[in-house]
């Protein structure tokens, strides 16, 4: 009578273990921007509350938070653009990412609970 063995599936080649860890850095690499971008947005906002704050903040202070809010808009904006740009385009499609100031996010990027309260250009 011959010995049989049960063997449990062959494990994953090294492509296919590679191509899990890529997808696995992808997503944390997303979760990070998320984060980031959320921080973004709350530096814009406090930015913004300075600028408001008037004559309670030091003339200076109210100027660099006023510049910083609007850059920092701009800059996750693009940002913003980036992560959710195509990744695929059709033959002889032309694509562009952004420019250095692009127009603004699409409302129904803002209503993705990103840059919802940054201004629009």
């Amino acid at each position: 009578m011959a010995n049989l063995t049960l063997v449990s599936e062959a494990p994953d080649s090294t492509g296919r273990r590679a191509i899990d860890l890529m997808r696995q850095a992808r997503a944390a690499g997303d979760q990070h921007v998320t984060a980031y971008l959320q921080t973004l947005e709350l530096a814009c906002r406090q930015a913004e509350e300075i600028v408001a704050g008037g004559e309670a903040y030091p003339a200076g202070v109210r100027d660099l938070a006023e510049k910083l809010a609007e850059h920092t808009a701009y800059k996750a904006q693009a940002i913003y653009r980036i992560m959710h740009a195509p990744t695929t385009s059709q033959p002889g499609e032309k694509l562009t990412l952004l420019g250095p100031f692009g127009p603004a996010i699409t409302r129904s990027a803002a209503e993705d609970g990103y840059l919802a309260d940054f201004p629009a250009e």
